[in-house]
């Protein structure tokens, strides 16, 4: 062979395989880029960015969802708690003063608010006004002294989900036992 013919058969040469190997078929080399194929770098920045962007978005969505749907279950809540309030008072249930517990458990302090404990444990409440209380406060002795301040929190349809101890009840079963006590 001459070095034209040489140079000209290696010129026609057909690329290696780069498929698969089947079951008879030896497993081919890996495919190499060309070498003058330059990687832009820019294009992995721009893929990296537009992926975290879009899981920003994602995120948001998410969180949209989320509080949508806890605006509605606090709505229902409500509506079931003005219910239940006008029943109890036409009922002739009588409210009390609620006390509210240390963050620990091992104090207990009055409140200036009166209402019904929705948990045996008292550690959730409605008021006259049909506004949900989550009765744990700070230890101070600002509280021991003048009584705990509480803060109306948005009412769930179940209470305790969430919580460490497992213990969940419906907002309609603590409001039955509270309405109808003779059941429990």
């Amino acid at each position: 062979m001459t070095p034209e013919s040489t140079a000209q058969s290696e010129s026609t040469a057909q690329p290696e395989s780069t498929a698969q190997p089947g079951p008879n078929k030896p497993p081919g080399p890996i495919a190499q880029p060309a070498q003058n194929t330059r990687l832009d770098s820019n294009v992995g920045l721009d893929s990296n960015a537009q992926w975290r962007a879009e899981r920003s978005a994602n995120a948001r969505h998410l969180a949209d969802e989320l509080a949508r749907r806890q605006r509605r279950e606090s709505e229902q809540a409500t509506a079931l708690l003005k219910d239940f309030v006008a029943e109890a008072i036409a009922k002739g249930i009588a409210p009390v003063t609620l006390h509210a517990r240390s963050y620990n458990g091992r104090s207990r302090y009055r409140t200036n608010v009166q209402g019904w404990y929705l948990k045996m444990n008292e550690s959730l409440a409605v008021d006259a006004s049909a506004n949900f209380y989550i009765l744990t406060v700070e230890s101070s002795l600002r509280n021991r002294i003048s009584g705990a301040q509480l803060t109306p929190s948005p009412p769930p349809l179940v209470l305790g989900k969430g919580g460490r101890d497992g213990e969940t009840l419906d907002l309609t079963e603590a409001i039955d036992r509270i309405l109808h006590p003779e059941r429990y």
